[in-house]
């Protein structure tokens, strides 16, 4: 039978279902607040901040859920989802990334100046 017959593979495209949806949900909504308010602050940019992350992450989780699914095949070359998952896994080193964006946002909800030592970027 094809995978899709599978209960552990219909549970995976779910799990893999929700997370797009509410990284989809994450996008649309700082997406809308950026056009609703065009003001660069510091607090937008940790709004967007947060957002890539929280996105970032989930894609991971979701070509890593969609690799295990596939098997082997999946690394190779030949698989659109060898590209996908080289693609995501750079996307957490594109600015910001986490450490950095937690340093900030941390001193930031704490009223401090982020460019106070100590320093982590």
């Amino acid at each position: 039978k094809p995978l899709m017959h599978f209960p552990h593979v219909q549970f995976l495209a779910t799990e893999m279902d929700v997370l797009l949806q509410a990284m989809d949900h994450a996008l649309r909504c700082t997406a809308l607040d950026r056009e609703a308010s065009p003001l660069w602050d510091r607090d937008a940019m940790v709004e967007v901040w947060r957002t890539k992350h929280f996105v970032t992450t989930n894609a991971v989780l979701v070509v890593e859920k969609a690799m295990s699914t596939i098997g082997g095949g999946g690394y190779f070359r030949k698989s659109p989802l060898e590209r996908l998952y080289r693609s995501v896994r750079a996307g957490e080193f594109h600015p910001l990334s986490w450490p950095d964006l937690a340093a900030y946002a941390g001193k930031l909800a704490f009223d401090i100046d982020p460019h106070v030592e100590p320093r982590y970027w």
